[in-house]
Formats: structure tokens, sequence, C-alpha cells
């Protein structure tokens, strides 16, 4: 794995290790020298290589297989190689770290997205229902129009199907209502 610029949190490496954050500390604790020194604050804010976590998966392994202390400081220092390694485990781990890294920022970006689009028709819906009152003030001042003209001519209003008035011969016929 080539070393990457990116570093992660002690919650991710728990996450992506399998390890307990316990287990990380007391690593480094025990193994000072193969970790940066992000890794080994002694603080809050704890930040990790890809090279660290390499080596924190070194630990594990060799301790699984019960190797002594001294042993897995020469493996960590290069001095001393096991010979069933599992290099492309390790690498297949710190990939898919990077991918549900990559995975998490891309759902971090969709959902600001989101909130924009939401804050957007949010606004949209609020404008709209400010309209939808103008316009219903609007038809109420309408409707009392139509009302008052029809207390001056009861014959105004166009719903009624009453006969067409009949002009005398070369009258047009007087038209009432709106059409």
């Amino acid at each position: 794995m080539s070393e990457d610029k990116h570093t992660y949190t002690t919650g991710e490496i728990v996450g992506k290790t399998n390890l307990t954050a316990q287990m990380a500390q007391g690593f480094v604790k025990s193994f000072p020298f193969a970790f940066g020194e992000a890794a080994r604050k002694n603080q809050r804010g704890r930040r990790w290589t890809g090279q660290d976590v390499k080596n924190l998966l070194l630990i594990r392994y060799l301790k699984s297989k019960r190797e002594s202390r001294e042993r897995i400081a020469q493996a960590l220092r290069g001095e001393w190689t096991p010979e069933a390694l599992p290099w492309i485990e390790i690498e297949e781990a710190l990939q898919i770290a990077n991918s549900v890294t990559s995975l998490a920022a891309q759902a971090q970006k969709a959902a600001k997205d989101a909130r924009a689009s939401f804050q957007y028709w949010n606004t949209r819906l609020v404008n709209d229902e400010k309209r939808m009152d103008e316009l219903e003030s609007e038809l109420k001042i309408l409707r009392q129009w139509h009302r008052h003209m029809l207390e001056l001519d009861p014959d105004f209003n166009p719903r009624l199907n009453r006969a067409p008035v009949t002009a005398a011969a070369g009258e047009a016929p007087k038209k009432k209502g709106w059409f």
C-alpha cells in the first residue's frame, strides 16, 4: 500500500480492524517506536496513519500467534519477518477502510444536498401558501362584488339559463350579465 496522507480516528480504527480502543492504546504504549507522533498522543484526538494501522494489525496477528514482545518488536523494526504474514488481508482491510471513508464522505455530501433541496422546496411551499392566501382574499373580494351586482340587477347572474330576450325587428338583442 502506498503511504497516503489520510488519517483515521480511533473510532474508525476500532470499527475497521476489530480491535478495541484499549487494545490499540495498549499496543501504542508497548511499542511506541512503531507509531507516529499523532498516534502516540496521550489524550483525545489520536490520529492514525495507514502505516500505524498496518502496525496495529501486525501486532494483533503476532499476538494471536503467541509471539513474544521481543519478537514483535523485531518484526516492527524489520529485523524479523514471520513466515505466514497475512499482508494481503491487511491490505484488503485498509482498502475497505478507505472505501468506507469515501462512501461516508459521499453520504455526507448527499445529506447536505438533500437538506439544501428541502430548504428550497420548503421556501417555495411557504411562498406558494402566501400566494394562495392572496388569491383567496382576491376571490373573496370578487364574490362580494358579484353579490353586490346581483343586488343591483337580479338578471346579472350569468349562470341562469333564461330564454334570450327577443328584440324587436331591426334591434340587436339586449345582453345582460357577463356574456
